[in-house]
């Protein structure tokens, strides 16, 4: 199973961080070839044209790390080199968020140590930012890298962290995506029990918060965590509500965002086939001629990674 990077967690607070996102161009066409690397090659080309130097390394690192996750070691390695420490300076959001995606991309190319500090001082950072909600998802991120990298210990400190921010959070909407995600981090670490309590009391709290992405993402996550401790159906159903709920939401940019988060977590719940992989395919493509329409670097460059990771697992099957 393809495992996610710190960015897309990222991508429900992104425009906290910046409040006004670069203007794209139309995607390199990609349809013909059914090739996720021209897909990352299209995102890494928009990563490169944004003026903002913090937020261009924040994109390029979260490309890096994809690459690290379908084994194209060298063109991830050579993607987070590119990245500059003066340049994130002053912005610990970034630079945690950065240093956890170079984390999994050294771990995941046999670099143990070095990944192990990366990911240790990102978690630093991440636990000195103002916002709670920015915390909170930058640890879930990091968490998340440790998990894949097998740097466990970190990752049970992160998850405890993320416990407390959840559990502790007032607004409902935030505390249903946090719930999610830390359900999910508990079933990946195979702690089956604490992930079924999560999703116990989460599925209460899903009934009575308002329908947009947020509502979209708690299912999405939700039924990821389902999936990983053997409550299949449940997770179809979860998914499917997700997947309904992102499809009726109006505003365009706010209808990418779920459909987006929805895609990935169906990749993170590999229970597709080759039999059902033209949707899969059909479906990546659709999303990112959608982002393209917005005009928004961060939404298409979202839609590539996850129509990249989409089409690599359509390879993989």
């Amino acid at each position: 199973m393809l495992s996610k990077n710190i960015y897309p967690i990222l991508f429900l607070v992104t425009n906290i961080i910046f409040t006004t996102c670069a203007a794209t161009t139309s995607s390199i066409s990609c349809a013909d070839s059914k090739d996720w690397q021209c897909l990352l090659e299209n995102a890494t080309q928009k990563a490169n044209d944004i003026i903002e130097p913090a937020h261009r390394e924040l994109l390029l690192a979260s490309i890096a790390a994809t690459y690290a996750q379908l084994s194209e070691h060298k063109k991830a390695l050579a993607l987070i080199e590119k990245t500059d420490d003066e340049v994130r300076l002053g912005n610990q959001f970034v630079q945690a968020s950065v240093l956890g995606d170079a984390a999994l991309v050294q771990g995941l190319s046999n670099n143990n140590y070095e990944a192990k500090q990366l990911s240790d001082k990102a978690s630093i950072l991440a636990r000195s930012v103002p916002s709670m909600y920015e915390r909170a998802t930058l640890l879930i991120g990091i968490a998340i890298n440790q998990i894949e990298i097998g740097h466990l210990e970190g990752a049970g400190l992160n998850i405890n962290e993320i416990g407390r921010y959840a559990h502790g959070a007032r607004e409902n909407q935030g505390r249903a995506v946090l719930s999610a995600s830390l359900a999910w981090l508990h079933a990946k670490m195979k702690n089956i029990e604490a992930a079924k309590v999560e999703i116990k009391s989460l599925t209460k709290e899903l009934e009575i918060i308002p329908t947009g992405v947020p509502s979209a993402a708690a299912l999405a996550y939700l039924a990821a965590a389902e999936s990983l401790v053997g409550e299949s159906d449940t997770a179809q159903q979860h998914l499917s509500r997700a997947h309904k709920i992102a499809n009726a939401i109006k505003h365009p940019q706010d209808q990418v965002s779920a459909l987006t988060i929805v895609l990935d977590a169906r990749l993170e719940m590999n229970t597709y086939d080759r039999n059902s992989g033209t949707k899969l395919d059909r479906d990546a493509y659709a999303l990112i001629e959608k982002s393209d329409k917005l005009g928004n670097a961060d939404m298409s460059i979202f839609a590539l990674i996850v129509g990249a990771r989409a089409l690599a697992a359509l390879d993989a099957n």
